[in-house]
């Protein structure tokens, strides 16, 4: 009988057991149902309307008066716009805003107007940079070429002389060189006055462009002695340091820049172009030969667009030199930068909004750069169509993008915004930082875009 017993009592507990696991197991499948659903819905509302990254643009309308659509309209809008090739008319009034942008921006010294923000209330830092005032000389004698105005011309000659200030010895090089210098007072940054490579090469770039607009504007002298400094920070194999720094005695090791070379080689196809030296040619490609070497049998190349744009201004001269890099090797290298500049477009977008941002994040500028060396790589590319046509489809997907995110009315009309949007808080991207610098206007954004739709109407033309 108590044997009997026990057996019954454990009968009993085995059975209770099963009933709290039964139902420990029911409690956590619940638990993850819920979970699975939670993230579902985080993830829907990502892509939602209403949840959309809120455009900037759009904003700025509203400041002025105009009445927003709503997310699905301004979806629909997106869509047809992205699915129709850019109009002559349509770039054409894009670059008059762009250029009148800077023109106003250019003040009686010359010096640009650097930074605005499309929130008033947002504190612009002072600081000024000369490689983008440089920059922007180049793009503006671009539009003075592509729509000849006086206003414009007069904006490039005070550009050019203010720039002018900045041209001083370099002295403990031991020749006779000019350089232009960065100076912590203008700059707004802390450190020592130095030389910056691109400083110089873009510094040239400008200086020509306006020469042809007015013929010694900067002694000849000054142009061949920037250019001796451009080939004095040149090493043996191609390759350049990126600053002149007085206190290690001159160039330095320490730091190495991915667009210098690119836009040092340029200023000295152009200076070839202005006196015929064909010692500024053989430098130049001699850079651009490094280049094309040191990327060759890297998995992906950096989107160097100024590489690109000083390739295309060299490729017409490889008959003036005997020692030029191969059209092959020129080939590769150019079609390397072109697949990491297409990367980001061949994914995809999950939101229209982002529809030809070449970063996937709404930022303007390197969809700007990228589209600035494409388009100079479409100059001179003889790959097979299919190819073409793929660089094709994201410029003009990427022209799209820009044309949208360029502030058409108000106070700033012809800006160029650093993102399209500023992200919400359900996004992955979403940063406080971004958000908050979404709205800055900077020269350089508004002249890359401004050279970008300039290049690519001439694009258009050729075709």
């Amino acid at each position: 009988m108590q044997r009997q017993t026990h057996d019954s009592d454990d009968t009993v507990r085995k059975q209770g057991f099963r009933r709290w696991a039964g139902t420990t197991i029911l409690v956590l499948m619940i638990v993850l149902c819920l979970g699975t659903l939670a993230w579902f819905n985080h993830t829907a509302n990502q892509t939602s309307a209403p949840n959309r990254p809120k455009n900037m643009v759009q904003d700025e309308g509203a400041q002025n008066g105009a009445t927003g659509d709503s997310s699905a309209a301004m979806e629909t809008d997106i869509e047809e716009a992205n699915s129709i090739a850019v109009s002559p008319p349509s770039l054409d009034e894009a670059i008059g805003l762009a250029t009148r942008y800077l023109v106003r921006s250019c003040q009686a010294n010359g010096r640009f107007v650097y930074e605005n923000h499309l929130d008033p209330q947002t504190k612009i830092h002072p600081q000024y940079n000369l490689l983008r005032h440089a920059g922007t000389i180049y793009a503006l004698a671009m539009a003075h070429k592509h729509q000849p105005n006086e206003e414009t011309r007069d904006a490039i000659l005070r550009a050019s002389r203010y720039l002018q200030n900045y041209i001083e010895p370099v002295e403990q090089s031991g020749h006779d060189l000019l350089a232009i210098w960065s100076d912590p007072a203008l700059t707004g940054t802390p450190g020592e006055r130095q030389v910056k490579l691109g400083g110089v090469g873009l510094g040239l770039i400008a200086l020509l462009s306006a020469e042809r607009l007015e013929p010694g504007l900067t002694p000849r002298d000054d142009l061949v002695q920037l250019g001796k400094f451009v080939q004095y920070m040149q090493k043996d194999d191609g390759s350049f340091y990126s600053k002149y720094l007085p206190s290690e005695g001159g160039p330095s090791e320490n730091w190495v820049s991915l667009y210098y070379p690119g836009e040092a080689a340029l200023g000295l196809v152009m200076l070839y172009e202005y006196d015929g030296d064909t010692t500024w040619l053989e430098s130049a490609a001699r850079a651009i030969g490094y280049l094309a070497r040191s990327r060759r049998d890297r998995i992906s190349s950096p989107p160097d667009h100024w590489a690109l744009l000083a390739t295309a201004r060299l490729v017409p001269h490889l008959d003036k030199l005997t020692d030029a890099p191969s059209e092959n090797a020129l080939s590769r290298h150019t079609i390397a930068v072109c697949k990491t500049m297409t990367a980001k477009a061949e994914e995809g977008y999950y939101d229209p909004v982002l529809t030809g941002c070449l970063t996937g994040d709404g930022r303007t500028t390197p969809t700007a750069t990228r589209l600035e060396g494409m388009l100079a790589a479409r100059t001179y590319m003889s790959e097979p169509d299919e190819w073409c046509n793929r660089i094709d489809h994201c410029i003009e997907q990427g022209i799209n993008f820009l044309l949208r995110a360029q502030v058409h009315s108000g106070q700033f009309e012809g800006g160029m915004p650093r993102a399209i949007a500023t992200w919400h808080t359900g996004y992955s991207e979403y940063d406080k930082k971004f958000n908050h610098r979404a709205g800055e206007i900077r020269v350089d954004y508004v002249q890359h875009a401004l050279s970008a739709m300039i290049a690519h109407r001439d694009h258009t033309t050729l075709r």
